[in-house]
């Protein structure tokens, strides 16, 4: 069996074992997330390989206005909603890390 300091140093080790493991398997989850938005935007980028068909007389800024590009700004949109999400859960976990480590 061990000594008392011995037990606790065990488990101590296999906390951080399972911790470790929960941290690869939430990191392959974004990683499939990922992959998975990136497929999205290539499948997209396929299906309208001409863009949103405006002249080329009409500016940048004016274009944006179009009925036409409406699902371009929603998916622009949502992507750096997602992006801040993600920069946010990052920056918690990491400073929780950070405080643990201190402790």
């Amino acid at each position: 069996m061990g000594t008392e300091q011995e037990r606790l140093a065990r488990m101590h080790r296999r906390a951080g074992e399972l911790q470790r493991k929960r941290d690869l398997s939430i990191l392959h989850l974004w990683g499939s997330v990922s992959t998975a938005l990136f497929l999205c935007l290539l499948m997209l980028s396929a299906a309208f390989p001409a863009g949103h068909g405006l002249t080329d007389s009409t500016s940048t800024a004016s274009s944006l206005l179009s009925d036409s590009v409406g699902g371009y700004v929603l998916i622009g949109v949502l992507a750096f909603m997602l992006g801040v999400v993600i920069t946010v859960a990052l920056l918690r976990r990491r400073f929780k890390e950070q405080n643990d480590k201190r402790m």
